[in-house]
């Protein structure tokens, strides 16, 4: 477990040394630890692009190897801009794909805030 964090740190910082990229997942072997809840959450367009690139690099580095994106695990560094002041946070990928839905809008109804999780 502990070489499969070491091993997670130098990929990424290989990969971030090719690729201007804003991800930085942790790397786990299926081998070495139990089994994760698995569900699928629909990112925002422009973070799926960020996850293919990374991907890419990814498999350029370890050949015959593919990433499954476990996209509801992890945290995200977020910033908000409201009038008076800017709060960094750091939330789940849900909280953080709702605040993305505000982004560049004032109001939003409740349709179309709905988050489609399989």
């Amino acid at each position: 477990m502990l070489k499969d964090i070491t091993e997670s740190k130098r990929v990424d910082r290989v990969i971030h040394s090719r690729a201007q990229t804003l991800v930085h997942p942790k790397i786990l072997s299926r081998f070495f630890w139990p089994p994760l809840r698995e569900e699928k959450l629909i990112m925002p367009p422009e973070l799926q692009e960020q996850f293919s690139l990374y991907e890419t690099e990814y498999s350029k580095i370890k050949r015959g190897r593919k990433l499954a994106w476990m996209d509801h695990l992890g945290t995200v560094e977020v910033e908000i801009e409201l009038a008076d002041r800017e709060i960094s946070l750091e939330v789940t990928p849900l909280q953080a794909t709702v605040l993305y839905a505000f982004e560049d809008r004032g109001n939003l109804y409740f349709e179309a805030l709905l988050i489609k999780i399989n």
